[in-house]
């Protein structure tokens, strides 16, 4: 038996309620069948609940498309600042192979430096032990000069000692003249037999002659 349009349209409708609210259970079978035109009437607004549900779905749709579409573009921004991180990475690259480059060379020229340095310092050790010994010539030389200086000092103290006999000396002969002038001058001022410029004692008499 052929099924008409309206019971496929509603086997239709039953597959699509069935697919979205699940199998409905055996329901007891009805006292009585309500008529064809509100049966359709009943799904003709389900049709419409489910039209708007798709409306709905589709809005929702987009929604997440234009997201997906905004993620993309998100994607693609940090794909570029991807892209400009490597091109900066290789710069660094470059960079830190030239200051490899660079710290090589100053390890080189100090290496080279050190030992130039060292054999300057060498140079400097023996041109100052050179000196050294200089110094210890000089240094026996002064102490040649004091000796030298210890026996001059010596001789000066014995000519200042031979100075000082001489001049005790010197000072007992000045005493003695003294005395002996006194003497005479005391002798030529008395009274005597012949008088003043007599034959007395004096430089001119038979007296003590002056003590020379």
């Amino acid at each position: 038996m052929k099924k008409t349009e309206t019971d496929q349209i509603l086997e239709y409708l039953k597959h699509i309620d069935e697919s979205i609210n699940g199998p409905r259970p055996k329901a007891r079978p009805p006292k009585k069948e309500p008529p064809l035109s509100k049966r359709v009437d009943t799904l003709d607004k389900k049709v419409d609940g489910l039209d708007k549900k798709f409306e709905g779905l589709d809005k929702k749709v987009e929604g997440l498309d234009k997201k997906v579409d905004g993620l993309d573009k998100k994607v693609e921004g940090l794909d570029k600042k991807v892209d400009g991180l490597d091109k900066k990475v290789e710069g660094l690259d470059k960079k830190v192979d030239k200051l490899d480059t660079r710290v090589s060379e100053v390890q080189l020229g100090l290496a080279t430096l050190a030992v130039d340095t060292k054999a300057q310092f060498q140079r400097v050790d023996e041109r100052f032990q050179t000196i050294d010994v200089q110094f210890q010539k000089v240094d026996e030389r002064f102490q040649t000069i004091d000796a030298q200086f210890q026996k001059v000092d010596k001789r000066f103290d014995k000519v200042d000692r031979s100075i000082e006999t001489a001049r005790v000396q010197l000072v007992g002969l000045v005493e003695l003249v003294h005395n002996e002038l006194t003497g005479r001058i005391v002798d030529l001022e008395g009274p005597g037999p012949a008088g003043r410029g007599g034959g007395g004692s004096g430089s001119g008499g038979s007296g003590v002659p002056l003590a020379s």
